[in-house]
């Protein structure tokens, strides 16, 4: 049994981390609304808090530019240059899965959950847009890492 264990410490893989470059993987995106032709997100964890900055073009070729940086808390946080929310709301909820809450001013715009795979490679967001009780529109986002 020791042996066993010693064998599965050694080759389970390093903690994985959003900390890095994603572009989007359009063909394995839907989109019901706002679809985006291409984006390149660049990640950057300082202890509890993520930096993200987006560059993204629409299918219409506008450039739509996002930032913000923001605790695993559940608190409202700026985030400047979105189309759909001026702030955000990130929580973990295990290594690899978060949630957000994006709100324009004090009502919700969309919520999110964000999964990156067990080997640190993709990178999926589901995200539902627009204010309950109207039909929500879901976007379904796949990043490679680069």
């Amino acid at each position: 049994m020791a042996a066993t264990t010693a064998v599965n410490a050694k080759t389970a893989p390093a903690t994985v981390s959003i900390a890095g470059t994603w572009k989007l993987n359009a063909a394995a995106s839907s989109f019901e609304t706002m679809p985006l032709k291409s984006e390149t997100r660049v990640y950057t964890v300082n202890g509890n808090k993520i930096t993200m900055h987006s560059e993204a073009v629409d299918t219409a070729g506008k450039a739509v530019n996002v930032n913000f940086t923001a605790a695993y808390d559940g608190k409202q946080y700026p985030e400047v240059g979105s189309p759909i929310a001026d702030s955000i709301a990130l929580t973990k909820l295990n290594a690899r899965t978060v949630t957000a809450i994006m709100r324009k001013g004090s009502k919700i715009a969309a919520t999110s959950r964000s999964i990156l795979s067990a080997d640190g490679k993709r990178f999926t967001i589901t995200r539902k847009i627009g204010t309950p009780p109207a039909k929500l529109a879901t976007n379904v986002l796949v990043y490679d890492r680069q």
